[in-house]
């Protein structure tokens, strides 16, 4: 789980970056100095550095600088051997190119109007099976940190498209947020609304200080019940869910309030517990209570039970559930 974990969160953080350090290239004199063909002809050169054939193809066009600083790019393709997964139109970055010669990336906006994933990229290489004990992953899990001081005070995709592989019958998102990751600083804040379910929203607030060794989340989401929930709970999408969680603590250990409701199904209040330690393993200690309501998969004599329980894990093979109606 936390190999697969750090793979999302390094792929996400290289769809990101990528076009920022593409535009990168060459720095400073050919951005203020050159014109266009220049630009141009050291993005090809480095984008043909950088594509490895079979594994990762990159193509980027429409490359150029207004003349208030703002780099552009017009088309990007991402493709491994299976064909294109990732295609990017209308990318603005304004940045701040001093700051990056004194080794910061300060960033005031990177939008983008579109970007479609098709699929998750091909893996290059078969990976490795999941251990059946988590310690050796835990012990060397390291939390990813940018390589330099950054700051993205606005992150804004206006359409950003999940193919069928991704997202059953596929999704649009609209996003806005900001990221840093600076001195023992890392943020990153993110709302996310779907185009195509009205009046829907989810975001998510995720703060680490590396100086006092303590993370901070909070989340929140107003939804309807997709088809993937709504068919084996027996109730229409026109049905919502409503999700609050907000919690944290030391590194290695947290404390997590969740409130969930599910119209007409159920409403749930849970205080989680969670530790990972190299030497004792992972522990999850959940404790909840559930309201049922009149669409709840449950026997009828338990509609309208408020049921209390309680779930402890410690690592992957000792589980016990305890249940008070």
């Amino acid at each position: 789980m936390l190999r697969r974990l750090r793979r999302i969160l390094l792929w996400s953080l290289a769809v990101l970056l990528t076009p920022v350090l593409l535009l990168l290239v060459g720095l400073f004199w050919f951005l203020e100095v050159a014109g266009e063909d220049t630009w141009t002809a050291a993005l090809d050169q480095g984008l043909a550095a950088a594509n490895t054939p079979g594994e990762l193809e990159i193509a980027a066009s429409g490359f150029r600088r207004d003349d208030d600083g703002v780099i552009r790019l017009g088309h990007l393709e991402m493709a491994d051997a299976e064909g294109v997964w990732l295609t990017l139109d209308d990318l603005a970055l304004d940045w701040d190119l001093g700051a990056l010669l004194g080794g910061a990336l300060t960033v005031e906006s990177l939008t983008v109007a579109r970007v479609d994933v098709s699929r998750a990229p091909a893996s290059a290489a078969p990976g490795e099976p999941e251990p059946d004990d988590p310690t050796p992953l835990l012990e060397s899990f390291d939390w990813p940190r940018a390589p330099m001081p950054v700051r993205l005070d606005l992150l804004r995709v206006d359409a950003l498209s999940l193919g069928d592989d991704l997202v059953p019958g596929g999704a649009r998102f609209s996003i806005n947020g900001s990221v840093r990751d600076a001195g023992t600083d890392q943020r990153v804040a993110l709302n996310v609304e779907p185009l195509d379910l009205k009046a829907s929203f989810a975001r998510v607030d995720v703060a680490l200080d590396f100086g006092t060794r303590q993370s901070r989340i909070t989340m929140a989401a107003d939804l309807p019940v997709l088809a993937p929930l709504s068919e084996p709970l027996g109730i229409t999408t026109d049905e919502r869910l409503h999700l609050n969680v907000e919690g944290g603590g030391p590194f290695g250990s947290a404390a997590i309030d969740l409130s969930l409701t599910v119209e007409r199904v159920a409403d749930l209040l849970l205080g989680l517990r969670l530790s990972a330690d190299p030497a004792t393993g992972w522990t999850l200690d959940a404790d909840g209570v559930a309201n049922l309501l009149e669409a709840a998969p449950v026997p009828t004599e338990l509609t309208g039970e408020t049921i209390h329980f309680r779930l402890v894990a410690r690592g992957a093979d000792e589980t016990e559930l305890q249940l008070d109606r």
